[in-house]
């Protein structure tokens, strides 16, 4: 059935839920009446509890906002079947909070709140080592980043707004990389990376320009409301939805994109074109003087993040729930967030000797120490784990450069890429038509696998004898702490 929609929207409807919308206390009796009636006839009755009514305006008008309302509560509010309808200041209408002014930075606190709870709620399986990074990475957006940016189309845009749901998410990530939630040890650029999860800002944007260009052609209200003419900041002093949107889309130069003959098709490509955006500004910004995600970026692990093993075909799977801390520990090589020797050198002057000596192999290295590299490729104590399961893999890469040094072929080892080369078999191709399918072998040897199985192997002792330097610090502070009771008791006496 065809609707004209024509003068004033006086109300929503949407299954069974009904906003009235009215421009004075005895208007909105009226609409209260004909709700009523109308629930007599077809003998229904309405959920008193779920019910509210307020007095809206901005907060330009605050104080006739305020004087309704007041109005609402000494008068007393509209009667549906025979209970009165509560007075509220807020009302949550599709799981959107509305307030009374309109404030969209409510909206977004109370998605915020419902975020936090999701991620408290999935913390054990964040943490659970067993289940693959990938897989965590894809729950965490579909319950914890859905919740947070659910209602985005309202309130997206704005930075402020959405780095407060990015601390949530940082601190769920962290966890997924075995680490406490606040851990500064982390790149969260690269750590976004690796885990395929987007910015808060950019998929915000990305979902509020989406709507801009899909709102107008829709057959509801919506589409007549977005399908006029954006009224200029002389005839209209208040910042309107559609006037922030318009400004953000001219000062970022986007437009719709071509992406297919379909009209979803082209709605989804400018997602996809504003999110990418927004996400190379947000790197650009964040990694000027951020060391390890510029090196993420650099040797080109965002093509082999560890999110992208969700696509491995089956045969692979039950082998990353096996490699579960193994992956874990081969996505902090590749971010840069391993905990090594110079990092608790750095932290704790006790251990300064530490930043060139390796505790595993006892070896001095000149500028690094026990590096990522000097793990993957240099170090004596994981000869024989190295032979078993890399082996292979750092013949194949010194036989094609035999002037290889030991920054590169750690590089290509971790899925990198050197001189625009990285490995063809360290990770296998995702399950699609057109691209060559490996056999059961070839997937369960990739390099990636046994990168990981390497990794995991050391893991154990590696952990002991780096444990060993925080004992070595419990002994200096017991000692200092028996060294200041005996000075103290000295001066007592």
């Amino acid at each position: 059935m065809k609707v004209e929609k024509e003068g004033l929207l006086s109300g929503l409807l949407f299954a069974d839920d009904l906003v009235g919308l009215a421009s004075s206390l005895e208007s909105m009796r009226e609409h209260a009446q004909h709700v009523d009636e109308w629930c007599r006839t077809w003998d229904m009755k309405v959920g008193i509890k779920k019910c509210g009514v307020m007095c809206m305006g901005d907060k330009k008008i605050q104080a006739v906002a305020d004087a309704g309302q007041e109005q609402l509560r000494e008068e007393g509010a509209p009667f549906l079947g025979g209970d009165a309808v509560p007075v509220v200041e807020e009302y949550v209408y599709l799981g959107v909070t509305i307030t009374r002014y309109m404030d969209q930075g409510i909206m977004a606190e109370k998605r915020l709140d419902k975020a936090r709870k999701a991620a408290f709620l999935l913390k054990p399986l964040l943490r659970d080592k067993h289940i693959p990074v990938g897989v965590r990475a894809t729950v965490l957006q579909a319950v914890v980043s859905a919740s947070l940016l659910y209602g985005s189309e309202l309130w997206g845009m704005n930075v402020g707004r959405c780095d407060k749901g990015q601390v949530v998410l940082n601190d769920a990530m962290r966890l997924m990389m075995g680490s406490k939630a606040k851990a500064t040890n982390i790149p969260v650029m690269a750590m976004w990376r690796e885990l395929g999860v987007p910015p808060v800002r950019a998929e915000a944007a990305a979902r509020r320009a989406r709507a801009w260009f899909k709102f107008p052609s829709l057959k509801t209200w919506i589409g007549v409301l977005c399908a006029g003419k954006v009224p200029g900041k002389n005839k209209m002093k208040v910042q309107t939805w559609m006037m922030t949107t318009s400004k953000w889309l001219k000062q970022n130069e986007v437009q719709e994109a071509d992406g297919g003959d379909g009209e979803e098709q082209r709605k989804e490509s400018t997602f996809k074109k504003v999110l990418e955006a927004e996400w190379a500004r947000v790197r650009a910004e964040r990694c000027q003087g951020a060391m390890a995600s510029a090196a993420y970026l650099r040797n080109g692990f965002a093509s082999t993040s560890i999110s992208s093993m969700v696509a491995i075909p089956p045969l692979g799977r039950r082998e990353q729930v096996k490699l579960g801390s193994g992956l874990r520990l081969l996505s902090l090589c590749r971010i840069g967030g391993l905990w090594t020797a110079p990092s608790l050198a750095r932290a704790y002057k006790e251990l300064e000797e530490y930043k060139e000596l390796c505790p595993c192999c006892a070896a001095y290295v000149v500028g690094r120490g026990e590096d990522i590299t000097h793990i993957v490729v240099e170090c004596e104590r994981w000869k024989k784990e190295r032979e078993l399961y890399l082996g292979r893999y750092i013949r194949r890469v010194k036989q094609r450069y035999p002037r290889v040094g030991s920054d590169q072929l750690g590089v290509f080892l971790l899925g990198g890429v050197v001189e625009g080369e990285r490995l063809a078999d360290w990770l296998p191709p995702c399950k699609r038509k057109g691209l060559p399918q490996w056999s059961r072998e070839e997937i369960l040897h990739c390099g990636a696998l046994e990168m990981a199985r390497f990794l995991q192997s050391i893991e154990c002792e590696r952990k002991r004898l780096v444990g060993d330097l925080h004992s070595r610090l419990d002994l200096i502070s017991g000692a200092e702490a028996l060294l200041g009771m005996a000075a103290i008791r000295a001066m007592d006496s």
